[in-house]
């Protein structure tokens, strides 16, 4: 289960490294364009909030190894 973890981590690093990098070419930009630089906005913090899922559920890992044995609820 740590290998899915890491991985999962890296794809989601990676999309913000993306966005990131989409933001500051907008902002860098001679012509600005705010429906790309709010996109990449969106797409970013979505991007952050499945990181922090499973930094979540990492925690969880290392708090409780019974947990990387069983399902996460998805309540």
């Amino acid at each position: 289960m740590g290998n899915l973890v890491q991985a999962a981590e890296s794809h989601y690093k990676s999309l913000m490294d993306k966005y990131a990098l989409c933001l500051n070419a907008c902002m860098g930009s001679d012509h600005p364009d705010l429906d790309k630089f709010l996109g990449s906005v969106e797409q970013y913090e979505h991007a952050l909030a499945q990181f922090n899922v499973v930094q979540n559920i990492k925690a969880q890992m290392v708090s409780d190894p019974e947990v990387s044995e069983s399902p996460v609820n998805e309540g």
